[in-house]
């Protein structure tokens, strides 16, 4: 675990302790991330994906302009973990991984209007809380995608000590 760094170090944090540490990481083979950047922490929440990523016409190598498309992956252990990361845009290498593991779905833009979406209010996954200054303090609890009101754990960062 890396204690300085960046939000991409938090990452790699969540996904390295997500894979020695989560049973969910069995049932998926493709996963999504997804940042959050607060006050004095970094949320990371990685969940299982269902869907296979449906291409819009904005979905082009080289943009970045539709914030439900990742921008951004890592392959650990054979799993794809993806992320959208405003600072980089779609890539070639991108969409081969993507092809690769059978993510994308192009077919949709020619049968419907709204792509055919599968939605699971059971799928679980795992918020990570991690200290901006500290990046070894973090704490994880259990997610999933029905919105509920968790409680949100309190980290120490350090930042009110003399």
């Amino acid at each position: 675990m890396i204690s300085k760094g960046n939000a991409n170090d938090a990452i790699n944090n969540a996904i390295t302790d997500f894979i020695h540490t989560s049973k969910l990481y069995k049932q998926d083979t493709v996963f999504n991330l997804k940042i959050t950047n607060k006050d004095s922490e970094l949320i990371v929440g990685i969940m299982g994906k269902i869907n296979k990523l449906f291409i819009k016409s904005n979905n082009k190598i080289g943009t970045n302009s539709d914030p439900t498309f990742p921008t951004n992956f890592v392959i650990k252990n054979g799993k794809l973990f993806l992320w959208y990361d405003p600072n980089k845009t779609i890539s070639r290498e991108l969409r081969s991984v993507l092809i690769q593991y059978n993510h994308l779905d192009s077919v949709w833009m020619k049968e419907y209007d709204i792509p055919p979406y599968v939605v699971d209010d059971g799928k679980k996954g795992v918020l990570y809380y991690f200290c901006k200054t500290n990046l070894s303090i973090y704490k994880k609890t259990a997610s999933n995608t029905i919105r509920r009101h968790y409680k949100i754990p309190k980290l120490d960062c350090g930042l009110n000590k003399w």
